[in-house]
């Protein structure tokens, strides 16, 4: 006669064999759709300090680093901009033109520029890889045995202006406000002189900007100049600087007539933008000469709809 017991065992030993082939078949359909990390990238001409990837495909939220040399050590990052986790399309990177070949760079002829994919670990917004004392968390992505880099030629129709690399911020949406935009500049030695910009490639330019001590132009969509209303920043250095490219979040000025943008001093960590963006605190209070603000308001044209 036929166990019981034995026709149990049979049937669940059944069941288990068929979640398990069910579990693995769910498991490669999932890592058959999960697309490959992947960058495309064209050749560039790197005049305007600005630098457009076609599109990254990232694994998790991370960077995309710009390195002058394939060694890929922090002291040939030129540029660096944060990605999020699927595709990104479009996305623009400021370099610093002054650790790009500067023989090269007179000669109109500039040399081959490396991209690759880190990630973003542990303190999210915050670029760690060896820049300003930080510790190497952002290791680069790995997918196979193999880093994600791809490399590109650069060209330029003139002298190229001394930038350094800043990530846009990424900031909630706030009500828009209604501009009064002006191009006066205020703050007597301390100044900023901008004209009214074409905001069609996303990234704007401040014609000069004189400051006391290194520090960040921040452009607020509202004169109430909080943190939940910034939608660009770059970093300026002590003295004069000219032609310095910011990348604006165009999404949220869509429906603005202008913009306001402020100089700030660089006073916690060097090199961190801290005010208030990314739960980091507010240690990069705004330049003030003579009991006023160094800032000033100009007006936006061609906005991406």
């Amino acid at each position: 006669m036929k166990s019981l017991f034995s026709s149990t065992v049979v049937w669940k030993t059944a069941a288990v064999v068929i979640a398990m082939a069910m579990a693995v078949s769910l498991a490669g359909t999932t890592l058959a759709a999960a697309p490959a990390s992947q960058i495309n990238v064209k050749d560039q001409d790197i005049t305007s300090g600005v630098i457009t990837i076609d599109s990254v495909t990232a694994p998790q939220a991370g960077w995309v680093v710009i390195y002058k040399d394939p060694n890929f050590s922090s002291g040939d990052i030129v540029g660096y901009a944060p990605v999020q986790q699927g595709v990104n399309t479009n996305v623009k990177v400021t370099l610093d033109a002054r650790r790009v070949d500067a023989t090269a760079m007179r000669a109109y002829a500039l040399p081959t520029l490396w991209v690759r994919l880190h990630v973003d670990n542990p303190v999210m917004g915050l670029f760690e890889w060896g820049l300003h004392n930080l510790p190497y968390n952002d290791a680069p992505v790995v997918e196979n045995g193999h880093t994600v880099i791809a490399e590109f030629g650069t060209t330029t129709s003139q002298e190229v202006t001394n930038t350094t690399p800043a990530a846009p911020a990424t900031t909630p949406a706030q009500p828009a406000a209604t501009p009064a935009p002006s191009t006066k500049t205020a703050g007597g030695a301390s100044a900023i002189d901008v004209t009214t910009q074409a905001l069609n490639s996303g990234v704007m330019h401040v014609d000069s900007v004189t400051a006391p001590q290194d520090g960040w132009l921040v452009v607020y969509k509202s004169p109430n100049f909080t943190a939940g209303e910034i939608v660009g920043y770059a970093p300026v250095h002590m003295g004069v600087n000219t032609n310095v490219p910011v990348t604006i979040d165009t999404k949220r000025v869509k429906d603005l007539s202008g913009l306001w943008v402020v100089l700030q001093a660089d006073n916690g960590t060097p090199g961190v933008f801290e005010w208030g963006l990314r739960n980091l605190p507010y240690d990069d209070q705004p330049v003030s000469v003579n009991g006023h603000m160094v800032m000033t308001g100009f007006g936006i044209t061609d906005v991406p709809q």
